[in-house]
């Protein structure tokens, strides 16, 4: 396999104390397109002073690098009290069908002898901007087979249901100081977005408990039959980590030909995390955030489609 390398086009975006939700944190993100001229709506993770996650919006143009017109508030308000959103709401994901946004987000509650717990929240719009709660209880949370909790998700809609990969917590650590949590990556299905069905096969799994105890955050790309995922993988710190798969299903890892590394310097010279790849014009694009996991900002990258297709083509 030849190599592919993503160009860094630096940070997009940093936290803003001006704006409460985005206060200290600006963290995982995905993008939606509004036209042909490379504006897309990107929806942020950002934390406010007391810790908490909220997702607001932004416009970026991928002609000329630019962010505008960030949101003055979150788009969904976070959970009453006792709710699994009641503490924050990350790691957002937008589907669009049906003409409307499909905004599915992580919730998340503080826990006890754990520090949280997590469930898949949905809200839905007709604009993009205005959302409402489908519901003030998960769409998708824990069960048997995932029953310490769920995580980060990406979703495509193909042959008339949707398909998503998602993260899952296979055990927390026996250290309640650091309370090291394993989670890995696995795949679900739905034909309405709300009720889904779990196959219990893990998608990208550990290679070794010894130095890896946590992979998240899938990014999933269909091209010319094959199925990619960035996500992120770490023991000590986060890197970008690359899979293949002929069905989405059963997947290869190549974790060093995911065509990004850590800089010598600067914001994510420590970190790489949270990938977002999508497409526009001849290129793919990556959203993703460097040291601190979003403290340090949202970054930006891009790479040859035909660069990458030729690269990826014998796997």
């Amino acid at each position: 396999m030849n190599k592919f390398y993503w160009e860094k086009l630096g940070l997009i975006l940093e936290p803003n104390l001006s704006l409460d939700w985005l206060a200290t944190w600006a963290g995982a993100s995905c993008a939606i397109p509004l036209d042909t001229e490379g504006n897309f709506r990107i929806y942020i993770t950002g934390k406010d002073i007391y810790n908490r996650s909220r997702i607001g919006t932004a416009i970026l143009n991928l002609k000329n690098i630019i962010v505008s017109e960030l949101s003055e508030n979150p788009v969904i308000d976070l959970g009453e009290r006792g709710t699994f959103d009641e503490n924050g709401t990350s790691y957002p994901f937008v589907l669009t069908k049906d003409n409307k946004y499909y905004l599915y987000y992580l919730g998340w509650v503080q826990g006890v002898q754990v520090p949280w717990y997590n469930g898949l929240g949905l809200a839905i719009s007709s604009d993009g901007i205005n959302f409402k709660k489908y519901s003030r209880a998960p769409v998708f949370e824990r069960d048997h087979s995932d029953y310490l909790g769920v995580g980060s998700m990406f979703i495509i809609s193909e042959e008339k249901k949707l398909k998503m990969w998602y993260s899952r917590f296979e055990s927390w650590g026996k250290d309640t100081v650091d309370h090291k949590h394993y989670y890995n990556i696995k795949y679900a299905e739905s034909t309405d977005g709300i009720n889904w069905n779990r196959f219990n096969n893990i998608c990208i799994d550990f290679k070794d408990k010894k130095y890896e105890y946590a992979i998240a955050k899938p990014s999933v790309l269909k091209l010319s039959g094959k199925y990619y995922m960035w996500y992120s993988y770490r023991g000590e710190s986060y890197a970008i980590g690359f899979a293949v798969s002929d069905d989405g299903i059963n997947w290869r890892r190549y974790d060093d030909y995911s065509g990004i590394e850590y800089s010598n310097e600067g914001w994510d010279n420590q970190m790489q995390c949270y990938a977002y790849v999508f497409e526009f014009g001849d290129k793919l694009w990556m959203l993703y955030n460097g040291n601190d996991y979003g403290a340090s900002g949202l970054g930006l990258a891009s790479l040859s489609k035909e660069d990458f297709i030729k690269a990826t083509f014998n796997l």
